[in-house]
Formats: structure tokens, sequence, C-alpha cells
């Protein structure tokens, strides 16, 4: 029995200096960790800043876009209006090319047919 209870006491004691060896250890590794938590609480806190301001100037962004898309609108309306003027003058120009066109062919139709009147012989003289 009194093996036993130095057994028991020697492995009491072995366990508890062996604790106190790594108590140091875990201390350290406790205060490293704290450390590191508050060092990501604060870059997280740096994030959260950041965020809120890029979402303030897409907010001010958006309204100076907003007060601006009326004119870049009416702008963009003279530039097709512009545009549809021009459109209309080139069909104008087709037109009358077409019509000019028209003209040349029937005038070279009449020519054909009054040489061709010339050249023929009258339809009773077929000798």
């Amino acid at each position: 029995m009194a093996n036993l209870l130095y057994l028991l006491h020697t492995r009491y004691f072995a366990a508890r200096d062996s604790l106190r060896s790594y108590t140091p250890y875990c201390k350290t590794q406790e205060n490293n960790c704290k450390t590191i938590t508050k060092e990501f609480k604060a870059q997280l806190e740096e994030k959260d800043k950041r965020i809120k301001e890029l979402q303030n100037n897409n907010e001010i962004l958006i309204k100076q876009l907003e007060k601006k898309e009326p004119d870049l609108q009416l702008v963009r309306i003279k530039d097709l209006q512009e545009y549809n003027e021009t459109l209309k003058k080139e069909l104008e120009d087709y037109k009358q090319m077409h019509n000019n066109y028209m003209l040349q062919v029937q005038t070279i139709i009449n020519q054909k047919a009054i040489e061709a009147q010339r050249t023929q012989k009258p339809f009773w003289k077929f000798w």
C-alpha cells in the first residue's frame, strides 16, 4: 500500500511539474491568440469603415449621375435629330437621282423609237 501511495504521489508531482512547465507556453500562446484576434478585429473594423466610405461615395456619384443624365439625354436627342435630318436629305437626293435616271432612260427609249421609225420602210413598200 505504501508503494502504491508512493507511486501515486510521484506521478501526481510529475504531472503537476509537467503542467507547470507547459503553463508558460500556454499563456504565451493564449496571449498570441488574443493579440492576433485584436489585430483581426482592428482590420475588420477598418474594412467596414472603408466599405461604408465607398458606399457613401457610390451614393454621391449616383446622385451626380442622375443630375447629369437629363443633359446627356438632351444631347443624345439632338444628335439623333441631326442624324434624322441628314437621312431625310439623303433620301431626297436618292429620289431625285432615281427620277433623273428614269427620265434619261425614257429619253433614250424615245430616241431609239424615233430612229427606228426613220430607218424602217413603210409597211406597204414590201419590194
